[in-house]
């Protein structure tokens, strides 16, 4: 009796408590950052290695004439984005009697023209359609009553420079362009930000300018902003 016992303990059964959980269909995807470009209305940037056409294609440029637009940047992550600006034609192009009578000592094809020197550019922070832009989250207050329109005030360029990231003479234009504190742009996934361009000749320019020629093409660059806090911007793109 004693060995049976003994022989029916050791062939019991253990059950300890136990359970099972999966965790199935664990995914790594890459993000993504693409930069695309509104132009007045007009969007770029959608396709692969699509090219921004000219922000300005003006033509019988004459004393007194101006002109503006707005750009948005549209970024799919946070991102920094730097501004670099670069001349690529300075023609004089011919040289017309009244040019030649106004002092134009380099008159002609192949010389430099003197539009670089005559041509005024304003470039600024613009709050677009973006209410709260200097009023928390009230649009049109009094320190701003103009929010939201895409024109540049002469309140907004003289506001301590806070909206003006720059103002000369196109000859002037730096080839990187910085916001007042120094910092790169940084544009918001799903929101739009903004910037305003104006230029304008002066009415009494005279004819020095005429058929003058300048070209300068705008190049923006966008890098993440995640894991990236000292990003600055490079000398160039």
């Amino acid at each position: 009796m004693i060995a049976a016992v003994v022989a029916i303990a050791i062939g019991g059964t253990v059950a300890y408590f136990s359970d099972v959980e999966t965790s199935t269909g664990n995914t790594f995807t890459a993000g993504t950052l693409d930069l695309a470009i509104d132009v007045d209305g007009v969007w770029y940037g959608d396709e692969p290695e699509e090219t921004v056409p000219a922000f300005f294609n003006q033509s019988d440029i004459k004393p007194g004439t101006s002109g503006e637009k707005t750009i948005s940047f549209h970024v799919t992550n946070d991102a920094w984005l730097c501004a670099y600006t670069k001349k690529t034609t300075d023609d004089d192009v011919s040289c017309t009697e009244p040019e030649a009578a106004a002092g134009d000592t380099t008159c002609g094809a192949g010389e430099d023209g003197e539009l670089d020197e005559y041509l005024d550019i304003v470039i600024w922070f613009d709050e677009g359609s973006e209410e709260g832009w200097q009023c928390g989250s009230t649009p049109k207050c009094e320190e701003d009553p103009t929010e939201g329109d895409n024109i540049l005030q002469e309140r907004q360029y003289n506001y301590g420079g806070e909206w003006v990231l720059w103002s000369g003479k196109a000859k002037d234009l730096p080839p990187l362009l910085r916001r007042p504190d120094g910092k790169p742009f940084n544009p918001k996934k799903n929101e739009v930000s903004y910037m305003g361009i104006k230029w304008s000749v002066d009415k009494g320019v005279g004819n020095i300018i005429q058929s003058d020629k300048l070209v300068v093409d705008a190049i923006l660059y966008a890098e993440q902003q995640k894991n990236n806090p000292d990003f600055t911007c490079p000398a160039t793109p």
